[in-house]
């Protein structure tokens, strides 16, 4: 669904309507150019879950860079952090101590991280989700 669906059909607005900020209510057309998979489906719902709840938190996280170059909001909400994110940095910081999450960061593909978070791009989430992490003086 997610490389099917929602990566052609966000390619799809932002090509047609040249800008990221998708509308809640948002319905993909039952027409070209969209693609036919996603025909009727409920875009900006999906996005408003994933940013709300972390639906599709796994994508989300392996294609973080590439809705920064759809111009599309990555924040998340705080529901969503403490679900998603909040479990992979204590689990980063067990394993490499109180240290800051690089930008470049990417959750390996080896135990102890869950295969569902492989590829997550850790480093750019917490990047570009400042609202949750402290501040250094």
């Amino acid at each position: 669904m997610w490389n099917d669906v929602i990566i052609p059909s966000l390619e799809t607005y932002v090509d047609i309507f040249g800008g990221g900020k998708i509308p809640q209510k948002f319905v993909v057309p039952s027409e070209g150019p969209w693609p036919e998979e996603a025909w009727g489906k409920h875009l900006g719902y999906i996005l408003c879950d994933l940013r709300s709840k972390g639906t599709y938190f796994g994508f989300y996280g392996r294609d973080i860079e590439k809705l920064g170059e759809l111009g599309l909001n990555q924040k998340l909400s705080s529901r969503a952090w403490k679900k998603r994110v909040a479990p992979l940095l204590d689990l980063y910081m067990e394993l490499h101590g109180e240290e800051e999450v690089p930008h470049d960061f990417v959750i390996p593909s080896e135990a102890p991280w869950d295969d569902k978070m492989w590829g997550v791009r850790l480093g750019l989430i917490v990047a570009r989700n400042p609202q949750f992490t402290p501040r250094k003086c």
